[in-house]
């Protein structure tokens, strides 16, 4: 694609693209309404499979097939980008993602959505945008001069990117899923929650430690690794809630955990729900996941690479 480039001026700096190149300064614009469109998108379908469904694995499922034409399209998307012109291509596609958008939002207020309908349109979306993200990577080498290549890339990388936190975060109220460490390391932030008002739902999974290294070999060594590595620690965060004047939750079942959940969001302040894990449980049941996850995998993608 020919493009017209301005005459480049003295560098000014990490805006230097925006600047000096109209072109790139609209599709850098454009890229970040996308993808905060695309996150919030990503958390409404979510909550829709809950709504519809009240079922973990169908929530899955939509995430899986939402994700999926990434992997699968991404291939063809790009011999299509270098033979077609890219204008053309990332005007089909986001006029087809906001088709599909449309259609699951206006079946949603007629009630007329059912699951299926759902699944299908996430794919849909999910096979536009593998062709929206690619383009708009590949415009950005059209739309500026050589020099200023690896300034305009890193400008579009920040476009692409800071929307994983602004689109999430417009779409719905604050929900955070944290880890028992971490939240003891960060819990000096609860007070600022309180004294600014903040509204959100803090899910707190305690597997009294460190849960995520009982995936390394080091687990096999007893009592090194637990004072180590495993660092249990015994606390009851319950106290901690009580401390900055939060409601606490502790929840024993899947049931009970989806009554809290909803009963914070429909609330006001902090909430944080409490969620008991065994980390011996949680290896158990990762390795036995795993090798059904695989084969899932490749009887979707390796008939797609042999066609």
């Amino acid at each position: 694609m020919a493009v017209e480039h301005p005459k480049a001026s003295v560098k000014s700096g990490i805006l230097h693209s925006l600047q000096v190149y109209p072109g790139f300064r609209v599709l850098f614009f454009t890229t970040v309404a996308t993808n905060a469109s695309f996150w919030m998108w990503q958390l409404v379908i979510g909550w829709l499979a809950l709504v519809l469904t009240d079922s973990p694995f169908f929530v899955g499922l939509v995430g899986f097939l939402g994700g999926i034409p990434m992997l699968l399209v991404s291939l063809p998307a790009g011999v299509v980008i270098d033979q077609v012109d890219r204008r053309l291509v990332l005007l089909l596609a986001q006029v087809s993602v906001t088709l599909v958008v449309a259609a699951v939002t206006f079946m949603f207020w007629r009630g007329w959505l059912a699951p299926w309908h759902l699944l299908v349109g996430v794919f849909l979306a999910g096979t536009a945008m593998s062709f929206v993200f690619p383009t708009r990577n590949a415009m950005v080498a059209d739309l500026v001069e050589r020099n200023d290549l690896a300034n305009a890339v890193a400008l579009n990388s920040a476009g692409q990117n800071a929307p994983r936190v602004i689109g999430p975060a417009l779409a719905g109220p604050l929900a955070l899923v944290i880890g028992d460490l971490s939240f003891y390391h960060d819990m000096n932030g609860l007070f600022a929650a309180r004294r600014h008002g903040l509204r959100a739902t803090i899910v707190l999974l305690n597997n009294d430690g460190g849960g995520i290294f009982s995936f390394l070999p080091q687990a096999e060594h007893g009592q090194q690794f637990e004072r180590l590595f495993g660092t249990p620690h015994g606390l009851d965060f319950r106290h901690a809630a009580a401390l900055y004047g939060l409601s606490f939750t502790r929840v024993e079942s899947w049931p009970a955990f989806r009554e809290a959940v909803r009963a914070s969001l429909a609330g006001d302040g902090v909430s944080v729900i409490e969620v008991p894990t065994e980390r011996a449980r949680n290896v158990e049941l990762h390795r036995r996941i795993w090798p059904a996850v695989a084969q899932a995998v490749r009887g979707v993608v390796l008939p797609a690479l042999s066609r």
